[in-house]
């Protein structure tokens, strides 16, 4: 379990981070921007999560079964693998491509913002969250990794389950005679 794990995690995460990466250019030209990033990063993620699924049957290939458990222990661990990866290449790129990042996303977040129809008053208040939470961003490395981590994250545990639900063995009934 444990060579599936890594081999398929380091694989993951290296997908994961190599997407990323190289999508870098595309949003300093502004082909991917703020409205269409969601879904250039999304498919990105689900690319690189796609190795859960082959984890699991190889995993079940190998050893003849897959529980409920294996399977999401695996599918987790190599989450796990994956999101420190594309951490780590995030925090590299904000530092080298992106250091702009979060003064560009407060001000598109504040234009969203000032857009809709709440009052002066709310929107004054989600305005200064944001102002806030992306002072936190930039100071705090360990923030800005934590939270760079959790990005992927739900997808890679939404992928384990639906795998792992799929490849699971199921239980053979006893034969009543």
């Amino acid at each position: 379990m444990k060579k599936i794990v890594l081999t398929y995690g380091i694989i993951s995460g290296v997908i994961l981070g190599v997407l990323l990466a190289l999508t870098a250019p595309l949003w300093q030209n502004g082909t991917i921007t703020f409205e269409n990033g969601m879904f250039f990063g999304f498919t990105s993620m689900i690319l690189g999560f796609s190795l859960i699924y082959f984890a699991l049957a190889s995993f079940k290939k190998n050893n003849g079964s897959l529980s409920f458990k294996q399977g999401l222990t695996m599918g987790l661990l190599i989450t796990v693998i994956g999101c420190l990866m594309y951490a780590a290449v995030w925090m590299v790129l904000y530092e080298t491509m992106f250091s702009d990042f979060s003064t560009k996303y407060t001000a598109y977040m504040t234009e969203q913002i000032n857009a809709s129809s709440k009052t002066a008053a709310q929107k004054a208040k989600e305005i200064d969250a944001i102002t806030k939470d992306f002072a936190m961003y930039d100071s705090n490395a360990l923030y800005r990794f934590g939270l760079t981590f959790m990005e992927p994250s739900i997808v890679g545990v939404l992928i384990t389950l639906i795998a792992t639900l799929i490849l699971k063995t199921k239980r053979k009934e006893p034969v009543v005679a």
